[in-house]
C-alpha cells in the first residue's frame, strides 16, 4: 500500500484528488496539509511513502520546501503537481529534489502514474 500524503493550498483540489485516490486498492492518502508547516507533524507522526505538492506554496517557495521535505523524511519521494507547467520550472523542481513533476493540466492518470512509478512498493 503506498501512502500518500497531500500538501497545497487549494482545499477543492486537495480533497477531490483524495477522493479520487480513495478509488485506488494501492494507495491510501495518510494526510493532507495546506502547507509545510501543517505537513510537518504529519511527516514526522508516519512518513508517508509520497508526498504531492503544489508548487505555489503561501508559507514557502516550493522549492525550498522540496529541500525542507526531503530532510524531514528521506525515504519518501517528493511529486511536485504545478499549473505551471514550463520546462524551467521542471527543470527547477528536479533540481530542487523533487522526483517527479506533474502539470496539473496532464490530469489525474498522470499524476497516479507518478505516484506509482517513484513508490517504493
Amino acid at each position: 500500500m503506498i501512502k500518500l500524503l497531500l500538501v497545497g493550498n487549494d482545499l477543492f483540489i486537495r480533497h477531490g484528488l483524495q477522493m479520487r485516490f480513495a478509488r485506488e486498492p494501492d494507495i491510501t492518502v495518510v494526510g493532507e496539509a495546506n502547507n509545510y508547516a501543517d505537513a510537518r507533524p504529519l511527516i514526522q507522526n508516519g512518513c508517508p511513502d509520497v508526498v504531492v505538492m503544489d508548487q505555489v506554496r503561501p508559507d514557502l517557495d516550493g522549492m525550498k520546501a522540496i529541500a525542507l521535505l526531503n530532510d524531514s523524511c528521506p525515504g519518501c519521494a517528493v511529486i511536485m503537481l504545478s499549473l505551471y507547467d514550463a520546462e524551467v520550472m521542471r527543470v527547477q523542481a528536479l533540481s530542487a529534489g523533487t522526483v517527479a513533476f506533474v502539470g496539473k493540466c496532464e490530469g489525474v492518470p498522470a499524476l497516479l502514474a507518478a505516484i506509482r512509478r517513484v513508490s517504493n512498493h
